[in-house]
């Protein structure tokens, strides 16, 4: 079946760095439900970034969040995580418990052949 779009797909495309977690296995990304995404205003160092991930460590893992993979864009302003945990407002309390500047979190499903 083919699915043809009516009217025009509006969208943002950003050029990025991805990183896995250590250790990442295809079955966890398999797994993978929540997306969380927050912006800065003025570009973030990696090492910032780093630091960041180091001290919400703390609070993600109380509410058995796990980070897989972290899409940092290129001007890096914006960073998508994909997470796996029990659901989406799991990863909102972390990230708030964290006081991470997250701007939104959502659940998705994955669909396999």
């Amino acid at each position: 079946m083919v699915v043809k779009a009516q009217g025009s797909l509006r969208g943002r495309v950003w050029a990025c760095l991805a990183r896995d977690t250590p250790g990442l296995s295809n079955d966890e990304l398999a797994r993978a439900n929540v997306f969380a995404s927050w912006s800065f205003d003025e570009p973030v160092a990696l090492e910032e970034l780093e630091s960041i991930d180091a001290s919400a460590a703390v609070c993600l893992h109380n509410r058995r969040v796990r980070f897989l993979r972290t899409f940092i864009t290129s001007d890096r302003r914006r960073v998508i995580c994909l997470c796996l945990a029990a659901d989406a407002e799991s990863v909102r309390v972390a990230l708030r418990d964290a006081k991470r500047p997250v701007e939104r979190v959502w659940a998705f499903r994955q669909f396999h052949p």
